[in-house]
């Protein structure tokens, strides 16, 4: 297992019991070990990747707790039981909602995890009913670090949830809803008749609309997260104050910390390939490296191409001395087929997802349109969204052909794709996005003329020739080097001569390793070089032609 594959496993589970540690609370005070068993499972499930069966397992094994703590109440005053957790309906329609949001857009998130467990803090001695707020908080502001995460949900989750425990046991905010079936009539004519009026219902709704925004704040930036908690913390003083500085105190640093903890775990970049990898393919940190190494560094003869892409990244970082420079939106790396597009386009991607901490995304055209135009169409628009929630992005695409043909020649589902490719890559919320696009193509007459233009993959076109006689000399040179394979002088100048793409050269080297590994001397190593042409005859060894 790959190193980064543990890293992210090891985050996963201490960031699920961060969030449980409410239902751990409750289990072990209260002897319910079900609530136990969940959160391992909870912690097991978050090590593997699987965030939002966590968050349901967690949800599931907070009610369980409740469930078996008023087992024998169910039967002894079945509506009164009913009437105290009728407001937890709330929170589980709420949590439920969001979770449904991830999975319909075939992304994970933790923060229902926060969520799920806070709703268990309101029926601890205090302080955990104001604690649960901290949870609660801190979903939302891991939410807010999420592509497709709703941050309100989860600060409102638990606070309405508690308000509306609070209104019908007669609980004072702040304090502990007791687990015990409520009687109808003080529900609904003592305790209610407390919030009656316009003024405290007014204060209510100000400080639960505070608190559910709260997450908002921080807009995707760690610099805000603090200010975003110290909202949360605001709004709590006005609906539930906490009884002392200290506890304030308190409060601020449990929101602080849990907001870290979760938003560390959601824009880890071993963690992004595991939550929205169903979307397009995302490199890890490993998988960056080995891209890094075999795709740019270990590129021959593009130090021109380089160059300009390396010019082109540039243009994230403004424009200096008060000019307004806009990012270089679209690349387009076009030229005959074999000559080290795909490798000099996947190695930029890593370049800058190593050097400039780009988020990397790339497009496998194939896998895009396995469902039909219609499905790519609306994955194409989530991998830009996606793209957008993460920047600044990378997103590669390989043979763009296959999504941007010129929409005279598409059917209705191949418009609406080259529709949907048009406008992401424009840039139709902001101009300035920090998101760029690079695509390869071997016919780059057959793309629509509109993608082609600047402000989309016009921004920068680099044609990419067949290299010439000193350049294939060079490449064949370094492969071998990188490869371990001493080629001979002869064929070396010979190949020089008739090899004329990057990939012929590399598959020259190739033969010459798998000759020289079943000891077939020099003589037989012509072959090779018909071979990047013939096909698998030049695989044979020297016994197997005598044999011939």
């Amino acid at each position: 297992m790959a190193i980064s594959q543990l890293r992210s496993g090891a985050l996963g589970a201490v960031t699920a019991l961060a969030a449980s540690l409410p239902l751990i609370y409750f289990s072990v005070s209260r002897g319910e070990w079900i609530g136990i068993a969940a959160t391992l499972g909870a912690a097991l499930l978050a090590a593997l990747g699987r965030t939002n069966a966590s968050s349901g397992l967690l949800l599931l094994g907070g009610m369980g707790v409740i469930a078996v703590s008023l087992w024998g109440d169910i039967y002894v005053n079945p509506g009164g039981t009913a009437l105290l957790l009728a407001p937890l309906l709330v929170g589980l329609i709420m949590i439920a909602s969001h979770l449904g949001l991830l999975s319909a857009s075939s992304t994970r998130g933790m923060g229902p995890s926060f969520a799920s467990s806070s709703l268990i803090a309101m029926f601890l001695p205090p302080p955990w009913p104001i604690l649960g707020f901290a949870w609660a908080a801190a979903g939302g502001i891991t939410s807010e670090f999420e592509a497709f995460s709703t941050p309100l949900i989860p600060p409102a989750s638990y606070a309405l949830t508690y308000v509306l425990e609070a209104m019908l046991s007669g609980a004072p905010l702040g304090g502990e809803i007791p687990l015990r079936p409520l009687a109808f009539y003080s529900s609904f004519i003592n305790n209610i008749n407390a919030y009656a009026n316009p003024f405290t219902i007014s204060v209510l709704a100000i400080s639960l609309s505070l608190f559910a925004a709260s997450p908002l704040v921080a807009m995707r930036r760690r610099a805000l997260v603090p200010l975003s908690s110290l909202l949360s913390v605001l709004a709590v003083l006005i609906l539930a104050p906490p009884p002392s500085l200290p506890a304030i105190l308190i409060l601020y640093l449990v929101t602080l910390a849990l907001g870290f903890i979760g938003l560390t775990y959601v824009t880890d970049m071993d963690v992004i390939p595991i939550l929205y990898g169903h979307l397009a393919s995302i490199p890890t940190s490993d998988e960056l490296r080995s891209l890094y190494r075999e795709n740019w560094e270990g590129l021959i003869g593009m130090d021109a191409a380089k160059r300009e892409l390396m010019a082109a990244a540039a243009s994230f970082n403004g424009g200096g001395k008060g000019r307004v420079v806009r990012p270089v939106h679209g690349v387009l790396l076009y030229g005959p087929s074999g000559t080290g597009k795909t490798a000099l386009g996947l190695g930029f991607a890593a370049w800058l997802g190593l050097e400039r901490g780009f988020r990397v995304l790339i497009i496998r055209t194939g896998a895009l349109m396995r469902g039909g135009p219609w499905s790519a169409a609306h994955r194409l628009y989530l991998v830009f969204r996606l793209a957008r929630a993460l920047q600044p992005s990378i997103v590669y695409i390989d043979e763009v052909d296959a999504l941007g043909r010129a929409r005279g020649e598409a059917d209705s589902g191949g418009y609406r794709l080259v529709g949907v490719l048009l406008q992401e890559i424009d840039g139709t919320v902001s101009r300035f996005d920090k998101v760029m696009v690079v695509a390869t193509t071997n016919v780059v007459e057959s793309l629509d003329p509109a993608l082609v233009r600047p402000g989309r993959l016009g921004d920068l076109k680099i044609f990419v020739p067949k290299p010439p006689p000193d350049v294939v000399a060079g490449i064949l040179m370094g492969v071998a080097q990188q490869r371990g394979v001493p080629l001979p002088d002869w064929l070396l100048r010979e190949a020089s001569q008739r090899v004329e793409t990057g990939a012929e050269a590399e598959a020259l080297v190739n033969c010459v390793a798998i000759k020289m590994g079943a000891g077939a001397g020099d003589d037989s190593l012509a072959a090779c070089l018909a071979g990047t042409t013939t096909g698998i005859n030049a695989y044979e060894t020297g016994e197997q032609e005598e044999e011939r």
